[in-house]
């Protein structure tokens, strides 16, 4: 009788689990169909459907003539690599961070998106953009005569 229960409880926790792994996927899907939404916004220059698809505390937080300033700053995106990205999970939504290096006209970024997702809505709740400096240029060191002493 104990091996019954034993067997059903890990059969069901097995089903837990690979429930919260689809709805997890689906999850970070839908976040990387927004950063490519965000992108041909971006660089439409479409900064109020931007804000308007954001979460309130985005729209709050960030006028659209600081989006403006960004897109005047790096100009318009040419390509990113999906860098890492985390999820955490909560008791009615959940929020996904992807990070990106991109090649932007003006030179390379570091970006990061921080989406809500509430009951398969995502909207954009932080965007951070850095530039990424090329290295310092390193002069060779060139030796003079010895002198000996």
């Amino acid at each position: 009788m104990g091996r019954k229960i034993v067997f059903a409880l890990g059969i069901a926790v097995a089903a837990a689990v690979v429930r919260l792994y689809r709805s997890t996927l689906r999850q970070l899907n839908a976040a990387h169909d927004a950063v490519t939404r965000f992108h041909e916004l971006y660089s439409d220059e479409n900064f109020h459907e931007i804000r308007a698809s954001a979460t309130e505390e985005f729209r709050d937080t960030v006028p659209e003539s600081e989006l403006s300033a960004l897109r005047r700053k790096f100009g318009a995106r040419k390509f990113s690599t999906a860098g890492g990205w985390w999820i955490t999970k909560g008791l009615r939504s959940s929020e996904i961070t992807l990070c990106f290096d991109g090649e932007f006209e003006a030179g390379r970024a570091y970006e990061q998106f921080v989406w809500r997702v509430y009951r398969g809505d995502v909207r954009l709740a932080r965007y951070r953009i850095d530039e990424i400096l090329p290295p310092k240029r390193q002069f060779p060191t060139v030796a003079g005569p010895r002198q000996s002493g």
